[in-house]
């Protein structure tokens, strides 16, 4: 089996608009993890992620639900239930429409490497290729001197 990183994606705090949190500044983890939290259900790696970061500040997320949806969490924080710490990534439509709004916390900066892993020595179906294509597309790494790879397959297949 082999695993690159194909992307470096970000945890964000996220709540519905005009959220009373909103109102604070600066706002801290710790104030945060006072609020009901929405978060992944144990065992799923993205909570895990949360959680190290958070016990790093020498804080203990309690959340008042878990989910194993993503699509879930976002309607439960969208309807007021509480607030969530999540992929960007599963957010930009949200934040973009305004249905959710980004939480500023200060001192909580959380980055995840997002890994590609595939079998060693086995071809690749075109259906993969395509899909690997895509992904270069919408994931392009940057080359040395921050030009984006013109090759997009080469980004994530080890094909030039």
């Amino acid at each position: 089996m082999t695993s690159e990183v194909f992307y470096e994606d970000d945890l964000v705090a996220v709540s519905p608009p005009g959220h009373s949190i909103l109102r604070r500044r600066p706002i801290t983890a710790s104030d945060l993890c006072r609020e009901p939290l929405i978060l992944r259900e144990p065992g799923s790696g993205t909570r895990a992620v949360v959680e190290r970061a958070l016990k790093r500040l020498g804080l203990t997320p309690k959340p008042v639900l878990s989910l194993a949806s993503p699509e879930a969490i976002k309607r439960a924080v969208t309807s007021g239930v509480g607030l969530t710490i999540m992929s960007r990534l599963a957010v930009q439509l949200e934040l973009a429409a305004g249905s959710l709004v980004l939480v500023p916390v200060k001192d909580l900066v959380i980055h995840r490497p997002l890994h590609l892993q595939r079998g060693r020595g086995r071809a690749l179906s075109p259906a993969v290729v395509r899909f690997l294509d895509l992904l270069a597309f919408r994931f392009p790494r940057p080359r040395k001197g921050g030009a984006v790879n013109a090759n997009p397959r080469s980004a994530i297949s080890g094909k030039r």
